[in-house]
């Protein structure tokens, strides 16, 4: 019993000293520490392409051998009538000096130029006709006079 009694006085004298102590010299609850960390940056997408050395490729096929035998004995036909057109134009004496030109195209002469009468001009005309491998002659030429 006595030692209950004892037990129980210091108890009460803690408590009694606790009481006299100031509430700021208790020990001061600390406060709890926040580390932030920075919101993680999303990086940026990049997209390669593989390097391209040299440009596409460009595919040419060739011509059926039919069609480009026509083409080029059209056009082989044509380099001839011109040349024959050509020919006759400068040995004629009325037509050499008068700048007469001719185009052929499939056959086809184009006259154009200039000339004093509607004689020389079908003159002209009647002369490309004459011409081996003409077909059709179409007159351009004006006649000043």
């Amino acid at each position: 019993l006595f030692l209950f009694m004892r037990n129980q006085d210091t108890a009460n004298d803690n408590v009694r000293v606790n009481a006299n102590i100031p509430a700021t010299a208790q020990q001061p609850q600390q406060q709890p520490v926040i580390i932030q960390q920075p919101a993680p940056q999303q990086q940026p997408i990049v997209v390669q392409q593989p390097a391209t050395s040299q440009p596409a490729p460009i595919i040419v096929t060739q011509p059926a051998t039919d069609s480009g035998s026509a083409t080029t004995s059209s056009g082989t036909d044509d380099m001839a009538v011109q040349s024959n057109v050509d020919k006759r134009i400068s040995e004629d004496k009325t037509f050499s000096t008068l700048g007469i030109t001719a185009l052929v195209m499939d056959g086809k002469v184009t006259l154009s130029g200039t000339v004093n009468t509607e004689t020389l001009k079908s003159q002209a005309e009647r002369l490309v006709k004459g011409v081996k491998g003409v077909r059709s002659v179409e007159n351009k030429i004006i006649v000043t006079g």
